[in-house]
């Protein structure tokens, strides 16, 4: 049996560093880094424009203060809220959230309202496809 050199390509991968500045660069207008933070009367409570459609949400791990009330009045415990979003949630970012529903209950019952219609306008269009297929 003849024993065949093969050939090996060196193939020049980019140096890390400038790889990540390139994806960072090319991702920031993505991303919340790029977009001003607006900061309310609490804490641990922002807004960033475009981002979860400029409704308030928790500093750190930027989960809505809609998404987290919905789920207290859905029966979850803290714990359990701060498991499934761990470890990024924190116990303050919790308390937080329902402290500003506490003292901005209509505007949170205003976006409650919003996703509500906007699930019965999905639900509708849903139903209509699915009739118009068995017609």
């Amino acid at each position: 049996m003849a024993h065949t050199k093969s050939k090996q390509r060196l193939v020049k991968y980019p140096k890390p560093k400038k790889t990540r500045r390139a994806v960072k660069e090319s991702l920031a207008v993505y991303t919340t880094a790029s977009r001003p933070i607006i900061e309310t009367d609490h804490p641990h409570i922002i807004r960033i424009e475009g981002v979860r459609d400029g409704e308030p949400i928790t500093r750190k791990s930027h989960v809505s203060v809609r998404i987290i009330v919905g789920a207290i009045r859905l029966g979850e415990t803290p714990k359990q809220l701060r498991e499934a979003y761990s470890p990024q949630l924190s116990y303050a970012e919790i308390s937080d959230a329902l402290s500003y529903y506490l003292r901005h209950t209509a505007e949170i019952e205003t976006y409650f309202a919003e996703h509500q219609a906007a699930s019965e306008r999905m639900l509708k269009a849903a139903q209509s496809r699915a009739a118009s297929k068995h017609e």
